[in-house]
C-alpha cells in the first residue's frame, strides 16, 4: 500500500517541527502546499485583490496589478487575465482556472502509477 497524501501530510509537519532551519521549514510548508489541493477559495483569494485603479487615475483609466505591480494603462474591461503575471482579475478567470485544474485532476488520475507499470 503506497503513502497517502495525508500521512505525507503529517510526516512533512512533524519533520518541521524537528528542524531548528527557517529553511528547511519553509521547505516543509512548500512541500505541504503542493501536495494541498488547490481550491477556489486560494484562487478567489489571489484575484480579490488583484487589479485596483491606481490612486487619482480614475478618469486615466490607470490600474495597478497587486500581484506583479505593474501598471496597465487604458480600458482593461474584459481581460480576465493581467496580461505580464497572468493571475485571475475576473470571476470569469476564476471559473476557467478552477476547470483547468479540474481537467488536470482527471488526467493525473488516468495516469498508472509507477509501481503499477
Amino acid at each position: 500500500m503506497g503513502l497517502t497524501k495525508e500521512k505525507a501530510i503529517s510526516i512533512l509537519q512533524h519533520l518541521s517541527k524537528l528542524v531548528q532551519s527557517e529553511d528547511y521549514k519553509e521547505t516543509f510548508e512548500l512541500a505541504i502546499s503542493a501536495i494541498r489541493p488547490l481550491t477556489r477559495q486560494k484562487v478567489e483569494k489571489v484575484k480579490a485583490v488583484f487589479c485596483q485603479p491606481c490612486e487619482g487615475d480614475f478618469e486615466q483609466d490607470t490600474w495597478r496589478c497587486s500581484n506583479c505591480y505593474v501598471q496597465e494603462f487604458g480600458d482593461i474591461r474584459g481581460i480576465n487575465f493581467c496580461p505580464h503575471c497572468g493571475s485571475p482579475m475576473t470571476e470569469e478567470a476564476v471559473d476557467i482556472v478552477m476547470k483547468r485544474l479540474e481537467v488536470m485532476r482527471d488526467e493525473a488520475e488516468r495516469v498508472p502509477a509507477v509501481d503499477t507499470i
